[in-house]
């Protein structure tokens, strides 16, 4: 089930009701809907009821929340005091007693994240307020609108949730210049949303912030802060932190740029659903706390344009937000672009062709992650839209496209380098970027592995975040090996919770691991191949045969050299670079990719030389001027049918 809101005509009926005055109930209705936020007033039985309760004492409904909440608490006193009288009795405590002792336990215990309290932690608080009568004030308050207490158990707890949260807003607006930077962290903090509905009531009450209630509210909330503020001088200067997807937001409130932080979450493609989002900045969003606190100032509304700008703008990567946002606010759901439409589920469903004829690369990305669309239509339609992309996105849009098609990603590659080839190599040299990433645009030749691992730093940032997982592929395409790895990463990735056994086996496979980097009793659950298996197939045991590293020393260069010349080398054509000068080859004996330069083969049938062809070569030990080190060549061959 879920709860709506009330529509026009049950607020109509409702206030009828309670005020049983159908003109009048009309005409408090019209007023309230002509205010900032009324949506949420009206359309909750809750705080209907506190206007009609206010509407009985005058005509005027004051603007915004806090404000309601608080004439709700003047009338509610002056009612007590007047029935007092009547009873020829007067009423101990004065309205700022009663506004100070409630607003004290409602701070005291959302402090503490209690939602309920026994009668002596409620006195223990109030009894320096209200003096020795504090039983007697409990039993006052609990027969009343602001606390209930439980028949059966006894325990007490505020009428409302929205009413505790005012009246912590009324003792930050009492003490703000005094607040301490901690004062709202806590136990509480553990739950999202505890100080968002206070602070924002609080800015409501407060004409004119101090710097302590900003810089301690900035600490729990700084995305109600940032859509509450009216004044924005302290806005303009408090400090953006935080995960890059908040930061990204909180700029865009602030009407700063964001391609920044755009462009740090696409590199680094730590992206839902394998890495949710910040739980703080979704529960923010599918809150209504966040959208009253931005909707009852005209500075807020602005703020709230800009965001849904950023949001709404069908680029990669803020559209991941999409879902979030109009949970808390379905009115963006209205003008959405049809692809956007198909990807929240929004009414009316747009045709495909619609879809198709207008999407962007980054909505065509999202529609194929979540399986909107198949792999056969994205890939008959990502070069139409990347044609339609700007050159602002452009680099953001290749990293999407290679992230969202698995199935068929190096044609995509191919394609790519045609068209883009230097934008690729500038992301392939990208220090964070995705490992994912790295391994497709080295396996396709964007970049090399020797040019990755000769970036100063870049292997060692490489070797401190990868997984197992990205490890086995970075050594099968060249870019780390055995030898890079230390004792302790070698341990992380053996030991890691999440490295499995086929994992570890790949990772032997693949030349990163050995027998003896394994303990005993889990080698023997993975199942070593013999030494003579791995002898007649040395790409999969613990050590290749002919190796970079035995080309350092001049007399063990010469044997190997000699060795190699003995024989000639039946190699596979791995990849050629764009100029199809030279290219790649590999062989199960060699610990890296052979270099060949294409003039060197001949094609007896006529064939143009690609990758993936077999070669009939001889390989020899050459320098490379450019890395300055030795390493395997092609000297000449030919084509193999």
């Amino acid at each position: 089930f879920e709860m709506r809101p009330m529509e026009r005509q049950q607020q109509c009926s409702f206030l009828q009701a309670y005020l049983r005055d159908d003109g009048r109930a009309e005409e408090v209705l019209d007023k309230l809907h002509r205010q900032p936020g009324a949506k949420t007033i009206a359309g909750s039985p809750i705080l209907l009821r506190i206007v009609s309760e206010v509407a009985r004492e005058g005509s005027d409904i004051p603007t915004g929340r806090a404000a309601l909440y608080r004439r709700f608490l003047e009338t509610s006193y002056r009612r007590e005091v007047e029935t007092a009288k009547g009873g020829g009795a007067e009423f101990p405590w004065s309205l700022e007693q009663v506004t100070d002792a409630l607003s004290e336990l409602a701070f005291r215990t959302r402090q503490n994240g209690i939602g309920t309290f026994s009668t002596d932690q409620a006195g223990d608080t109030l009894i320096r307020i209200v003096g020795e009568n504090v039983d007697r004030f409990i039993d006052w308050m609990t027969q009343g609108t602001f606390l209930v207490r439980n028949s059966a158990t006894g325990v007490i707890s505020f009428w409302h949730e929205t009413m505790q949260e005012y009246l912590c807003a009324e003792h930050l607006a009492a003490r703000h210049e005094d607040l301490a930077p901690e004062a709202l962290v806590g136990r509480s903090g553990q739950r999202p949303g505890t100080w968002a509905m206070p602070v924002s009531f609080a800015l409501e009450l407060i004409e004119e912030p101090s710097k302590a209630l900003i810089d301690a509210a900035w600490k729990v909330e700084p995305l109600i802060l940032a859509a509450a503020m009216r004044d924005t001088r302290h806005l303009k200067t408090a400090m953006v932190e935080g995960d890059t997807w908040t930061r990204g937001v909180l700029r865009a409130l602030r009407g700063e740029d964001t391609s920044e932080e755009a462009r740090e979450i696409t590199i680094v493609a730590r992206l839902p659903p394998k890495y949710p989002l910040s739980n703080y900045l979704v529960s923010t969003l599918r809150s209504s706390s966040f959208w009253y606190a931005a909707g009852t100032h005209e500075t807020g509304t602005a703020r709230l344009d800009r965001l849904r700008n950023l949001i709404c703008g069908r680029q990669f990567p803020w559209i991941e937000l999409l879902p979030s946002a109009l949970a808390g606010n379905d009115e963006w759901g209205a003008d959405l672009s049809p692809a956007l439409r198909a990807l929240v589920g929004v009414s009316p469903a747009p045709l495909l062709s619609e879809v198709l004829a207008t999407a962007t690369v980054s909505e065509l990305c999202a529609l194929r992650r979540q399986k909107r669309i198949s792999a056969k239509i994205f890939l008959s339609q990502w070069e139409g839209a990347l044609d339609r992309s700007t050159r602002a996105q452009l680099e953001l849009d290749l990293v999407d496209i290679l992230r969202s098609e698995r199935s068929k990603v190096d044609e995509v590659v191919r394609k790519l380098l045609k068209r883009h080839g230097a934008v690729l190599r500038s992301i392939a040299n990208e220090q964070d970027l995705s490992l994912r990433l790295l391994n497709i645009l080295v396996r396709n030749a964007v970049v090399e592995p020797f040019e990755v691992r000769n970036e100063q730093g870049r292997l060692d940032s490489i070797l401190s975040r990868m997984s197992i997982m990205n490890a086995i592929r970075l050594a099968k395409t060249g870019v780390i090996q055995r030898g890079d790895l230390d004792e302790d990463t070698r341990a992380r990735l053996v030991f890691d919770k999440q490295t499995s056994q086929k994992q570890l086996k790949d990772a032997i496979d693949a030349g990163l691991l050995s027998d003896e980097d394994i303990p005993a009793e889990l080698l023997k659950k993975i199942g070593p191949r013999s030494r003579e298996t791995r002898k007649a197939t040395p790409v999969k045991g613990e050590r290749f045969r002919y190796q970079l590293a035995d080309l350092v020393d001049d007399k063990a260069r010469a044997e190997v050299d000699a060795q190699l010349r003995s024989r000639r080398w039946t190699v596979t054509l791995k990849r050629i670079q764009p100029n199809r000068i030279f290219g790649f080859a590999r062989h199960s004996e060699f610990d890296s990719d052979i270099f060949c330069v294409l003039n060197n083969i001949t094609s007896p049938e006529g064939i143009p030389i690609s990758a993936g062809q077999t070669l009939d070569v001889r390989i020899v030990a050459r320098f490379d001027r450019k890395r300055s080190e030795w390493g395997f060549a092609v000297d000449s061959g030919r084509t193999v049918e």
